[in-house]
């Protein structure tokens, strides 16, 4: 199942930005709150004066279409105008750029269902002579969903080959899920690096 998820990044801004990001992303989750959908916090990094750096939250209970309209207006540079800043109170500057980025991402968790696994036996190895051969002690196990085929001949007892199958499945299964969360993250950190300052699809005015 596809999931949304929406990061907000100060890039590499001063505190400014990270302020920003904070005082932004909350107003996203109030605004999309008030039309009954959920905002998740699933991953953030705080500045360390204040503030995010990135902040990406999962929207749960949506629909496409509810998506597509919270997308149109905040994806893209949002400038963030302060007319306070706390930090730098007589600095000139008073614009501030942050970056809002969508991901659609299938980030479904692979489980271990024996319904989902075909058992084949197969004939064995190892110690035990020429009897070893003619007895269908070996196992193969084929996880259909997504074709990882595990096979152990190790030894004539069916049942211990089966255990020992089923634990290399679950290792097999663990990993792929492991480097699905780990390529999503480099998704999102690719575009914490990547924020565009002009063209901002909307400005905010607050203090920071």
């Amino acid at each position: 199942m596809k999931q949304t998820y929406v990061q907000f990044t100060a890039g590499r801004g001063p505190v400014e930005c990270a302020a920003a990001c904070y005082v932004i992303s909350r107003k996203f989750a109030n605004e999309i709150q008030k039309i009954k959908l959920v905002p998740i916090i699933v991953d953030y990094e705080a500045d360390d004066e204040f503030g995010f750096r990135s902040i990406i939250f999962k929207i749960d209970k949506t629909t496409t279409k509810e998506i597509d309209v919270i997308r149109s207006k905040w994806e893209g540079t949002i400038k963030f105008i302060s007319i306070k800043n706390s930090f730098r109170p007589n600095h000139k500057r008073k614009n501030w750029f942050i970056g809002c980025n969508f991901f659609d991402v299938d980030d479904t968790k692979i489980t271990f269902d024996m319904n989902d696994i075909k058992i084949d036996l197969m004939r064995s190895s190892g110690p035990g002579g020429q009897n070893v051969n003619k007895v269908e002690s070996g196992v193969r196990l084929t996880h259909i969903p997504t074709g990882i085929i595990v096979k152990c001949i190790m030894t004539r007892d069916q049942k211990q080959n089966l255990k020992v199958a089923k634990e290399i499945m679950q290792a097999k299964l663990d990993l792929l899920n492991n480097t699905k969360e780990a390529n999503i993250k480099n998704l999102f950190w690719m575009s914490h690096d990547s924020l565009e300052r002009g063209g901002e699809v909307m400005t905010i005015k607050g203090e920071i």
